[in-house]
């Protein structure tokens, strides 16, 4: 009996391609040791700059330093020939693809805003569960539910007001610098962790997921003045920025909502800082 028509068809359509190298091993590893070393620092000046007030310097040395890491990692796809349109993920060919991008943008803006304020409650709320659970107190009522999240801020506010200070603007230059990182960030972060690395990832283990796996680990190690609860909501934060990107096939959408994102944040602390529409934590 000969082959079934189905089955020559099956056997005729080409596998998926694997994922292929973007850039050189060496410079990888030497851009993944860069990364970590820089967060390693940047986690233990965060608390004499934060004390210092020197934002102005700071902001200026974090957008020479974002560009720089742009050159390397550009320099990086060029010594093997991968165009940074490629990474990017092509250009708009028509004004409806810009507006598709923009929706999934502010779309990904809304469920990055909700899910990563569920997790981070849940994280600052559960040694306040596990207390409660010890000593038999109700844990599932509402009233326990607002006392265990009321308790979780009370703990995490010193690690907040640390942070605030050490990026808030207070000045209109300093806000306005604190766009200008932001958006530099929203292209700059974007390219180097998912348009660089995850593909690079992807391509040495084969796989796509562990690829965006091991980018978004990477790109919550790279942020130590965070603290570490704060870079396990970062982790989990580029990892739903590469599901965008290998969604999409393209980083558009996930720069738009990391700039935005980045930019309201500054924006509130600003606010914050400057008119006490929001009470900075004590």
């Amino acid at each position: 009996m000969g082959t079934t028509p189905t089955t020559l068809d099956a056997a005729a359509q080409p596998s998926p391609p694997e994922p292929k190298r973007v850039a050189p091993d060496w410079h990888t590893i030497f851009l993944v040791l860069l990364l970590v070393g820089t967060s390693a620092f940047t986690a233990r000046i965060s608390q004499t700059a934060a004390a210092s007030g020197h934002h102005v310097a700071t902001f200026i040395q974090t957008l020479v330093w974002e560009w720089l890491l742009f050159a390397f990692v550009w320099w990086g796809l060029r010594r093997r020939h991968t165009p940074l349109r490629e990474v990017v993920g092509g250009r708009w060919a028509t004004p409806e693809d810009f507006f598709t991008d923009m929706l999934i943008a502010f779309g990904f803006l809304v469920v990055a805003w909700t899910v990563l304020g569920v997790i981070s409650i849940t994280i600052a709320a559960w040694p306040c569960f596990l207390e409660r659970l010890h000593k038999g107190m109700p844990v599932r009522s509402g009233t326990a539910i607002m006392e265990m999240i009321k308790c979780g801020a009370e703990r995490n506010a010193p690690g907040t007001k640390r942070i605030a200070e050490f990026i808030a603007p207070k000045t209109r230059l300093e806000m306005w610098l604190a766009i200008a990182v932001s958006c530099t960030a929203g292209f700059v972060e974007e390219v180097i962790y998912r348009g660089y690395l995850q593909r690079q990832f992807g391509a040495w283990t084969r796989s796509i997921g562990l690829g965006l796996i091991a980018s978004a680990l990477l790109f919550g190690l790279s942020h130590g003045y965070e603290g570490a609860s704060r870079m396990v909501l970062i982790a989990i934060y580029g990892a739903m920025f590469g599901i965008v990107a290998v969604w999409r096939k393209s980083l558009r959408p996930g720069m738009m909502t990391h700039a935005i994102f980045d930019s309201a944040q500054l924006l509130l602390l600003y606010y914050a800082a400057t008119h006490g529409g929001i009470k900075m934590p004590a």
